[in-house]
């Protein structure tokens, strides 16, 4: 639905550039939708900002582990469930996520046709990476990041937040891609970290407010 109404918007703004972001889950797709109009539509892009993103549905990061209580607002428990719902698991098996340990939830994941390994360079291998990149953008980023000089990308992380590695490793990916990324990185938990960390959230909003102006 993202990747139809962005088509449609620069469709109907020819002259324009055009500006994605979201918050969580949000931030998820901001990021794939912004990425895949880069590709579709080169120099159109102004600007991308994920806020706490959700991205690697492994679920299994340091983050999720160390920041497993700190988190009212995102519990890991949540998360996983999910990801399930929006990976379209097996009904039974979201249904006992709630309960079940990080590594049956693995293996559940790893069950799914998606993350089943395929060989590489094989046409089902390029299928899965066109597929997998809907939902974790970094795997397989636009090959021209280098050249959209006007594009700038905005990722903020939450110091306490089982997503904070999401996005870390969204921002080394476009790092090594050569891409025009800013990384704040904010004191807190899960998206309500900007209203604690005032220093931070102002230069996030500045950063924001330059690329849009």
């Amino acid at each position: 639905d993202g990747l139809s109404v962005a088509d449609f918007v620069f469709g109907a703004y020819p002259n324009s550039q055009v500006h994605f972001t979201g918050t969580s889950a949000g931030g998820n797709l901001s990021a794939v939708v912004g990425l895949e109009s880069v590709r579709q539509f080169p120099g159109r892009v102004k600007s991308i900002i994920s806020v706490d993103p959700m991205l690697l549905p492994q679920a299994n990061t340091n983050s999720y582990h160390m920041n497993s209580r700190h988190s009212p607002f995102c519990p890991v428990e949540f998360l996983r469930w999910s990801w399930a719902a929006y990976l379209e698991f097996n009904p039974d098996e979201i249904e006992k996520l709630f309960t079940l340990s990080p590594h049956s939830y693995e293996k559940a994941l790893m069950s799914c046709k998606l993350f089943q390994h395929k060989e590489e360079g094989s046409d089902e291998n390029k299928q899965n990476l066109s597929l997998l990149r809907l939902i974790t953008p970094q795997i397989n980023l636009p090959p021209n990041l280098c050249d959209e000089k006007s594009l700038t990308v905005i990722v903020t992380t939450s110091k306490g937040d089982p997503l904070h590695d999401d996005g870390c490793d969204l921002v080394q990916k476009l790092i090594n891609s050569s891409a025009n990324v800013h990384h704040f990185d904010v004191k807190g938990s899960h998206v309500v970290s900007e209203l604690f960390d005032k220093k931070n959230s102002e230069m996030v909003h500045k950063c924001w407010n330059d690329s849009i102006w």
